[in-house]
């Protein structure tokens, strides 16, 4: 079980969250942070590595370094706390947070040490119980949870818990304390800087001192992540699920690979420690947005706690699936029951409980053909009766096999779901657990249960939740429920913050923001019918996309009538006509640098998605290919889908196809892009534009990806370009130069520019 943090002098006391408060109101005002960048050729970066050699520095002598550091550190970011607030109300707040955080961080000291540097040399900067006695004979493991500047916490780290105890406080007043995500990508940004500035000096005690540096940013960056998306939850919470805020927009751990390879290698061994667990739900969960951090510590702790030494069901009931595809996991198939078919049917109403379920776990049947569970009908009246409802409804007994009327049933499922007083959640490893003594660690471990159980997986489910969560039940043992918004509200304010975070991209679980009408100056203010949709609960496609991404469904199409019924009022089943729908409609960028299959013969939607899920490209990802996920593209710029194309301005570097410069500067890239763009005659390379940002510095991709990802276009008239597919930029050439702002006109031109591009 991983600790909590725990107060102390090193780490945080009430007095010292006082001192703190009360030196910013002291200090003049400063706000500095570091905007995110990816580190390419063009970026300036001389104060960075500045900042970071200073870093190095501070730690050469192991005695007081952890207070050396920490004062650096100190400059990174600095700001005035507002006077004439009662200290002791923030400061109080505060603690709470901390006192939930993991003690350390995850261990990633074995991608830390150089070859030819082992443990020892750390001994100086590890904490007293283990320098004072050598003769334990500490290992890796314990070596870092030793190490000062893993066990100490910052000065940075409470001013951030103090910002937030803040702006939960106050009534009025721009808030000067958000830890957004470009405070937390700056931290990310400088801990990849200094796997590049090791290499330039390579004694041993350099290399000791970036190890200590690193952990330091290590430990920071991942503590300023967990508040952040803490706080991000706070408000889904509080005021309702935010469409326009649904992106973390975080670099993932990707940006720096001498890390993520190690974390990746310890995931997996984290996992096969439960077996219990199904690989592709773990697989999903590992490439969600919530799960940044990648620290899994306290979900498998959760989780184990009610499954362990339970054997694996996915395939003849004792071993787990592969991870690779939901094809081959025996969780996904059907089972069929019998026995009664005499129901009384009525209208869907305000009164009517909704039954969520998982078709292969066996709930119900059909009456037309199999006849409806008899015990099943009785337990289901039973409780709607608890709930206060008068009938409920469920797929398996409500919508038909004949296809018209299929359909004609699924184009009334948003407002069935949206109407219905209650949905109820019925999966078979949360209907196994007894909740009669709730306590706070049981609770975290329901939430652990639900984010990878098999009603999770579901895209049918998913849209079921999607319209009916603003009161949404868990059915456990013995016939007792759990209301999901009271158990997210208790963990998120009681419990550990390593794991509510991880729900904190399942828009289906939390409220739906009230809709409200926009008043300015006493007059109510016509809204975009995409913003009333929004308002409504309905996400745009590219939303959709990443949560279909990794669900299951059974039947062929399903995941295109899905797909639109999450962005529309009712179904669509054609995917052109979905695309085409959303005309005027805007779409980020940044949504389109992935390797999902793209629309075939349709001019105009070359750049297009055909589906939603990853079902097609299953092959791809078994036999090794590289494989980039769809992210929801928030931080890069709008395009405008038209009848022509999908206009967006774009980092565009263009290229003739027999050009013998470009083949000259980046000869495997181009060699790379002239395989997919046979029948053209001009190419261009595109990375997205960041909003807000600098327009010369590319939007990082948020995938899995060690080298920037780079579009390939290709032309015949240099004005319409159709979409030929994505690669990482090649290692063997230079990184691209891009468009300096600024720069002077008899400057040399760069390779990447700001330009409008229609793609077709």
């Amino acid at each position: 079980m991983t600790s909590s943090l725990s107060p102390g002098p090193d780490t945080f006391t009430l007095e010292r969250l006082r001192a703190v408060w009360q030196k910013g109101q002291s200090e003049e005002f400063r706000y500095r942070t570091f905007a995110p960048v990816e580190y390419d050729a063009n970026n300036d970066l001389k104060h960075k590595r500045h900042f970071c050699l200073k870093l190095h520095a501070s730690v050469e002598d192991p005695v007081h370094h952890v207070e050396r550091l920490h004062a650096v550190f100190d400059s990174f970011r600095s700001t005035k706390t507002p006077t004439g607030f009662p200290a002791d109300l923030v400061v109080d707040y505060a603690y709470n947070p901390l006192c939930r955080l993991p003690a350390r961080p995850p261990d990633i000291l074995e991608a830390l040490l150089p070859k030819n540097l082992d443990t020892s040399a750390l001994n100086g900067y590890l904490t007293h119980h283990v320098h004072d006695e050598p003769t334990l004979g500490c290992t890796v493991s314990s070596h870092w949870d030793h190490l000062q500047v893993v066990a100490a916490v910052d000065t940075t780290t409470l001013h951030s818990a103090l910002g937030l105890a803040w702006e939960s406080k106050k009534v009025n007043g721009r808030p000067l304390f958000a830890i957004g995500p470009e405070f937390v990508n700056a931290i990310a940004g400088l801990l990849r800087l200094t796997f590049r500035l090791s290499s330039e000096n390579a004694s041993t005690d350099a290399k000791r001192g970036w190890v200590v540096v690193r952990a330091f940013l290590w430990t920071v960056w991942q503590r300023a992540l967990m508040l952040s998306l803490w706080w991000r939850m706070k408000g889904h919470l509080d005021n309702g699920y935010n469409a326009v805020e649904t992106g973390i927009n975080v670099l993932g751990l990707a940006c720096v690979p001498d890390i993520f390879t190690q974390r990746l290698s310890q995931l997996s061994y984290d996992h096969k420690l439960t077996p219990y667990m199904c690989n592709w739900a773990y697989e999903h969960l590992r490439n969600d947005r919530a799960a940044a951090t990648t620290d899994l510590r306290r979900f498998h702790w959760c989780y184990n706690s009610l499954f362990e030494g339970m054997e694996a069901r996915c395939l003849d009931s004792q071993k787990q699936c592969e991870g690779g595809s939901p094809e081959n996991c025996q969780r996904f198939r059907g089972a069929v029951v019998a026995d009664n078919k005499n129901l009384r049917y009525c209208t869907v109403s305000e009164r009517t409980l909704a039954i969520s379920h998982v078709w292969s776990h066996g709930q119900g049947g059909r009456p037309d053909t199999t006849g409806f569970n008899a015990c099943l009908h009785k337990r289901f009246k039973k409780l709607a009766s608890i709930f206060g409802c008068d009938s409920y409804w469920m797929d398996t007994p409500c919508i038909p096999n004949e296809k018209a009327l299929r359909a004609e049933c699924i184009n009334n499922i948003n407002r069935i779901f949206s109407l219905s007083k209650v949905t109820l959640v019925c999966d078979r490893d949360i209907m196994g657990i007894e909740i009669s003594d709730l306590t706070m660690d049981l609770q975290e471990s329901v939430l652990a249960t639900l984010l990878v159980c098999d009603w999770n997986l579901r895209a049918w489910t998913l849209l079921e939740a999607m319209r009916g969560r603003q009161n949404i039940h868990l059915l456990c043992k013995g016939n007792q429920v759990l209301s999901v918004k009271n158990i997210l509200k208790n963990v998120h304010e009681y419990g550990r913050i390593d794991l509510v975070i991880l729900l904190l991209t399942c828009q289906h679980l939390l409220p739906q923001e009230p809709y409200e009408e926009f008043e300015l100056f006493g007059e109510i203010w016509e809204t975009l019918e995409e913003d009333r949709m929004m308002h409504l609960g309905f996400i745009n496609l590219a939303e959709a996309s990443i949560l279909l991404s990794h669900r299951h469904l059974s039947r062929d199409g399903d995941d295109v009538v899905i797909w639109s019924l999450l962005a529309n009022e009712k179904a669509i089943n054609n995917v052109v006509e979905l695309w085409k729908s959303h005309i005027g409609h805007k779409l980020h960028t940044g949504f389109l640098m992935s390797s999902s299959p793209r629309l075939q013969g349709h001019r105009g939607l070359t750049w297009a998605p055909s589906c939603p899920s990853l079902r097609q490209q299953l092959c791809q990802i078994s036999n090794g290919t590289p494989y980039y996920l769809a992210y929801d593209g928030l931080g890069t710029r709008k395009g405008t889908i038209t009848s022509e194309g999908l206009q967006a301005q774009w980092l565009v570097h263009r290229f003739d196809l027999s050009s013998v410069q470009c083949k000259l500067r980046f000869p495997v890239n181009v060699a790379n892009a002239s395989r997919k763009l046979q029948g053209c005659t001009h190419g261009a390379f595109l990375r997205p534009a960041p909003n807000p940002g600098p327009r010369h510095v590319p939007a990082p991709y948020l995938g899995k990806a060690s080298n920037p990802l780079v579009a390939v276009c290709g032309s015949n008239d240099g004005r319409c370009w159709e979409w030929r597919g994505v690669f990482e930029w090649a290692n063997g050439d230079p990184l691209p130069d891009l468009n300096t702002y600024g720069r002077k006109s008899d400057d040399p031109p760069m390779d990447f520019l700001g330009e409008d591009i229609l793609l077709v």
